[in-house]
């Protein structure tokens, strides 16, 4: 597919093995294969049960952790290292900054 702004993400022609498979936001001709012809496990992990310490930051004052910024009104990201804000020994949300740790 085809985007020409990242802020509008106006798609434009969708091509498929060199062939415009969708035009004016609607299919050229019917698409072979799809995502139900995919065996079940691809595109599926596992992961163990997750608990609340699982997802904790440690972090010290004066120490800086590594956050991602989310540009405003895109899908692009920037990686960023800030001072947290700290209670304890770890890292918490610090909604002025809008930093959420989790």
């Amino acid at each position: 597919m085809f985007v020409d702004d990242l802020e509008s993400m106006a798609i434009h022609p969708v091509v498929q093995n060199g062939e415009v498979v969708v035009s004016e936001g609607r299919l050229v001709d019917p698409v072979e294969g799809g995502f139900h012809d995919l065996p079940e496990a691809l595109g599926h992990f596992r992961l163990p049960p997750l608990t609340v310490e699982d997802l904790r930051i440690p972090a010290r004052p004066g120490r800086r952790i590594r956050v991602i910024r989310v540009q405003e009104r895109s899908l692009l990201t920037d990686e960023e290292w800030i001072e947290p804000r700290v209670l304890g020994e770890l890292a918490v949300a610090d909604p002025d900054r809008d930093i959420a740790p989790y």
